[in-house]
This record gives C-alpha cells, sequence and structure tokens, in this order.
C-alpha cells in the first residue's frame, strides 16, 4: 500500500509519514471493503452478460480475471505486501486459483444449460469475491509462519461458507503464538461458534499446535 511499510516484527502496516499502525480492525474493514467492491464488478458482470453485452465466454475469462485480481491483492494484504512474498505463497494461491477456475467451469455450464436465473448468477458470481477473504486469512497466518487449521471463508470450515466474515487473531512472538477465531458481527452458525470456542486460542509454539482450550464465553468482536 502507498504510503505505508509493513514490519515483518509486528506483523502491521505503518504510517511512513506519522509512524502509527494500522490496528487489527482496520485491517478487517480493508479486507471486507475490497470483498464487498469485487461483489459489485462482479454483479456488473452479470448484468452485462443478461443485456447480451458479453457472451458466455468473455464472461468467464472476465470472471476468472477478477476472482484472480481478488484472491491475490487480498493475499498479498494479509501477507504484508508484495515485498514479503515468496514461491509458496504463490503457490498457496496458483492451488485455490485453480480450484476457483473449476468451479466457474460449472458455473459457465450451468449458465449455457438455462438453469439459473439472473439474480442467481449475480449471487453465485459474488460467492468467488467473498472466499477472497480466506486469501487474505491464508497470507495473515503465512505472514506469521503459520498455516492454520480452517479459514473463515473457505468454503468448508462453516456453514456459511464463502460469505463468512470471521477472522483470525494472531497475537504472540514467532516461538510462541496465540491464534484466535473470532466471530465476525453478522449472524453465526454452528460451526463457526464451535470454532471461536475451540480456537480460544489455538496455542503454538516452535510452529506445532500444543495446546486448545474452550472459553466459557466469546463475545462477537473478540474483546
Amino acid at each position: 500500500m502507498a504510503g505505508w511499510t509493513y514490519s515483518v516484527k509486528s506483523r502491521r502496516y505503518q504510517d511512513e509519514a506519522t509512524g502509527k499502525f494500522l490496528s487489527h480492525r482496520q485491517m478487517l474493514e480493508l479486507r471486507d471493503t475490497f470483498a464487498d467492491l469485487q461483489m459489485a464488478r462482479a454483479g456488473g458482470l452479470a448484468k452485462q452478460l443478461a443485456a447480451g453485452d458479453m457472451s458466455l465466454q468473455q464472461w468467464e475469462l472476465s470472471m476468472r480475471a477478477l476472482t484472480k485480481t481478488a484472491f491475490v491483492d487480498q493475499y498479498i494484504l494479509g501477507k504484508g505486501g508484495r515485498g514479503n512474498m515468496t514461491k509458496q505463497d504463490w503457490g498457496r494461491i496458483g492451488f485455490d486459483l485453480a480450484n476457483q477456475n473449476d468451479y466457474l467451469r460449472g458455473f459457465a455450464r450451468d449458465i449455457s444449460e438455462g438453469k439459473l436465473s439472473q439474480a442467481a448468477i449475480a449471487n453465485r458470481a459474488g460467492l468467488y469475491m467473498d472466499a477472497s477473504t480466506a486469501a487474505y486469512e491464508r497470507g495473515a497466518g503465512a505472514a506469521a509462519g503459520l498455516v492454520l487449521p480452517a479459514y473463515p471463508g473457505d468454503g468448508t470450515s462453516c456453514d456459511g461458507k464463502a460469505r463468512c466474515r470471521c477472522h483470525w487473531q494472531i497475537e504472540g512472538i514467532p516461538c510462541d503464538i496465540f491464534a484466535y477465531w473470532r466471530l465476525g458481527a453478522s449472524e453465526h452458525c454452528q460451526k463457526c461458534l464451535a470454532n471461536a470456542a475451540k480456537w480460544n486460542p489455538l496455542k503454538i509454539v516452535n510452529g506445532r499446535q500444543v495446546e486448545q482450550r474452550a472459553a466459557l464465553a466469546v463475545h462477537p468482536n473478540g474483546h
């Protein structure tokens, strides 16, 4: 991000002019605002397709490009900038995008067979952008040297699937890390509630999980 420097030690962005750090809450706002913006763009592509302004093939290629932008940019944001990306990071993104492209092929096939209304197409297209929040969470986990057991928005970790807006809050130094599954501001499925209780925190020492305990109560905002 222009005007900001990423501190690998603190895993936070710092304003180059003021020295002020972005808070975890502000980072989540960036994550979600970006996903919402991409969702609006996906909705615009759906309208163009419905109006006959683009062919199905053009729509699929455009959706692939938009999905790639969403996933790559979200992961890079979580990881601390392009300069902190490694071959392993690019490999993770490539794997995720290959899966998304497979889903898009099936999506395009359903459209060609007339199985979906315009509203259903727009809604389903938005899910791909929602799922980009999982890429941010993977990037943020990787910035701490972690591969976490599940990621909000990954499509499988909760009943909200790609629409989940929960998040990981990662605290501690590299050899002693506490990772908390925090609930988002919207309604929560039972799986998210269970994750928030189970990983409160997930304790990791020297890269290995050593402890899990359930809290008696979990506040939606993690406070």
